[in-house]
């Protein structure tokens, strides 16, 4: 669930304060790579089960979309 809230939440402010396109669009990407490691390294190895991924999922997708409410960002 952490990597769930702060990686989603430090590409939102890496995608508004890194001006080099490439250079953020890599950014995001190794990013994005890093969360589904994370994710199905954490399924693979037997550490979470399927519904402590999914009840974790969840409860993260509240606490970014609660974030980008309270910092006024616009899901796009």
């Amino acid at each position: 669930m952490l990597v769930m809230c702060v990686m989603p939440t430090a590409m939102m402010q890496f995608s508004t304060r890194i001006k080099n396109d490439l250079f953020r669009q890599c950014v995001l990407f190794t990013i994005t790579v890093f969360i589904a490691f994370m994710v199905i390294g954490r399924l693979v190895s037997g550490v979470h089960w399927i519904t402590d991924i999914i009840g974790g999922a969840l409860l993260s997708t509240g606490l970014v979309l609660m974030y980008c409410a309270i910092i006024g960002w616009e899901v796009k």
